[in-house]
């Protein structure tokens, strides 16, 4: 039977990178064989169940037992009918191991059935439900069976594949250890890893994913001011509507948004007006000293959106940086505040220029050619600009997000980068919804390059579900309004369409 539906996003980024799904699978469950067989031995001895899910941890965990077979007792506990497998590689190991007179296969269909078997006494458990995909906490047949695993005792031996299933949420597995394949994509889980390659190419070990972004998604705090305080600073006569686009997106995910512009004017009830005594058609000096009010009372800052770059606002933003620095608050520099950047010891602020921008500020500062160009392979044009972001990241003393059709975000040696998002997105002002939304990982008090970097990670999500009902006919005012629905479609597990 075929097995049709939309790719998972982990499996379409395999493809996005010219990697074959079923050579990954045959890599990863022979690894995972191999630990087994070398760790385990005695207990493989009394025998191996695997309590297989029907996605690709499932597969995995059929392929370990095809390569253990012919040496120890195997039996799968199949959750559901081959039929029903949710991913095409997963498919064709459920029904090889099937067709393998050395493995018992028992297909569960009910909880009922479920209760009915019984764990190998003395033998190896491994738990291949759910991976890091599952949606929410765990249902169903799945659910029953991480009951089940999770109320034995505490000496019976459990390998979790990738993940325990059904973490973070309860219930969930509690193994002895944890065996993933080399794509660490920050799960968090407090259980002993061991980290296999199995052929992924290098640079998926940098691709933020969903494990990276679901831990900014969670309000830290319980009451009003511990869930980050953020003031966005921009706008110009010429350009009043960027820093409103960035307040906006952020709103949804900390308590309160500032929002200063030169000339004021009214704004949606969600966001705090920062008033100034005397409106401008830019911002200039004299502002300073209402700013620094606001700046007791926030715990990031979003700056440059709209301002313009006069020289008399450009002698603003030189100073207001200086006060920042000062202050130690994160901050988010985007848009013309770049052109007031000068290097300094490393500081929380994120800057998140694009390709024009990543030039021009590779050439003031260096004064040399930007080194990455035109004409080159997607690869080859990723690391020459992580390299590029990777000197200004430790000239200047920040992390940078690049943004473009890949975005990568570098701090120091370390890097990320993002594949998610469409044509859709090059729409005017989605760049000030970035940096309002990173403005806000911020004022959480997250890590630059995480905000930066899940920032875009979302973004492109909110891109891609809006292409699913609008196709490309969507604005940056589109992207803002649904960026809470689709984080919370994330933080459930779902993994979206690749378009």
């Amino acid at each position: 039977m075929e097995i049709s539906g939309e790719p998972q996003l982990w499996d379409s980024t395999a493809l996005f990178l010219g990697q074959d799904l079923k050579v990954l699978m045959e890599g990863a469950g022979s690894a995972l064989a191999h630990h087994l067989r070398t760790h385990y031995p005695d207990h493989l001895v009394r025998g191996l169940l695997v309590v297989a899910g029907l996605g690709g941890n499932g597969g995995d965990g059929a392929v370990a037992a095809r390569h253990l077979a012919h040496l120890f007792p195997v039996e799968i506990w199949l959750l559901g009918k081959p039929s029903q497998a949710t991913h095409g590689a997963a498919l064709e190991n459920f029904r090889l191991a099937a067709s393998s007179p050395w493995i018992r296969v028992m297909e569960v269909t009910s909880e009922e059935e479920l209760r009915e078997l019984a764990f190998p006494e003395g033998g190896l458990i491994l738990d291949a439900i759910l991976g890091r995909g599952q949606k929410g906490p765990a249902r169903g047949l799945p659910r029953a069976a991480i009951q089940r695993l999770a109320a034995l005792h505490a000496d019976v031996p459990i390998v979790s594949v990738d993940v325990p299933s059904g973490y973070p949420f309860e219930p969930h597995v509690r193994p002895r250890e944890v065996v993933a394949f080399q794509w660490d994509a920050g799960d968090g889980h407090p259980f002993p890893k061991v980290l296999y390659p199995i052929g992924f190419l290098p640079e998926t070990r940098h691709l933020v994913g969903p494990g990276h972004v679901r831990p900014l998604l969670g309000r830290p705090g319980a009451h009003k001011g511990q869930n980050g305080d953020l003031l966005v600073l921009g706008g110009s006569e010429a350009y009043p509507g960027a820093p409103l686009l960035s307040a906006l997106a952020a709103a949804p995910f900390v308590d309160r948004v500032w929002l200063g512009r030169p000339q004021g004017g009214p704004l949606p009830p969600q966001l705090i007006p920062m008033p100034l005594g005397v409106p401008a058609a830019i911002w200039e000096e004299r502002h300073l000293p209402e700013v620094e009010e606001v700046l007791d009372r926030v715990t990031a800052v979003v700056v440059g959106p709209g301002m313009g770059r006069h020289p008399t606002t450009l002698g603003f933003l030189q100073r207001f940086l200086k006060k920042i620095e000062g202050r130690g608050l994160p901050m988010v520099v985007d848009a013309d505040a770049l052109e007031a950047m000068e290097p300094s010891d490393f500081r929380p602020w994120l800057l998140t220029p694009h390709a024009g921008e990543a030039r021009r500020l590779w050439e003031r500062v260096f004064s040399s050619p930007y080194p990455a160009k035109e004409g080159l392979t997607v690869n080859e044009e990723l690391f020459l600009r992580r390299e590029a972001l990777r000197r200004l990241s430790l000239h200047l003393g920040v992390t940078l997000l690049g943004k473009g059709p890949l975005d990568v975000a570098v701090q120091e040696e370390k890097w990320l980068y993002n594949i998610t998002g469409n044509r859709g997105l090059t729409a005017g002002g989605t760049g000030d919804v970035l940096a309002g939304l990173a403005g806000a990982f911020l004022a959480q008090g997250q890590d630059p390059l995480l905000a930066g970097a899940g920032a875009a990670f979302l973004v492109g999500l909110a891109g891609e579900a809006l292409w699913e009902t609008q196709g490309f006919s969507f604005t940056a005012s589109d992207v803002a309004a649904l960026l809470p629905q689709v984080a919370g479609r994330l933080l459930q597990g779902e993994n979206f369409p690749r378009r």
